[in-house]
């Protein structure tokens, strides 16, 4: 499964590129599983690049999938909290 996304800053500061959650579903939205991408996983630039205000980067994921039981996926935009913690927001 290839998927193409674009991240951008709509706010005033400059921010690290975030983890993103890429949670596959079922025809019921329901999640057949979920992973957590690094930037050095969806994007092709310098990974530790920070994002300016009013920028965007292109981001590809590539996962494998089952194919007969996907129906969607939905992505979320994470940040570290601590070693083990993460706040996701999802985006829709």
């Amino acid at each position: 499964l290839e998927i193409a996304a674009t991240l951008g800053n709509r706010g005033q500061l400059s921010l690290p590129l975030p983890l993103i959650r890429l949670t596959l579903l079922d025809r019921w939205g329901e999640a057949l599983g979920s992973r957590v991408l690094r930037p050095d996983e969806y994007f092709a630039g310098d990974p530790r690049r920070r994002l300016a205000p009013g920028s965007e980067i292109s981001a590809a994921l590539s996962v494998q999938a089952p194919p007969s039981e996907l129906y969607g996926y939905r992505l979320d935009v994470c940040r570290r909290l601590a070693a083990n913690s993460l706040r996701c927001d999802t985006q829709r």
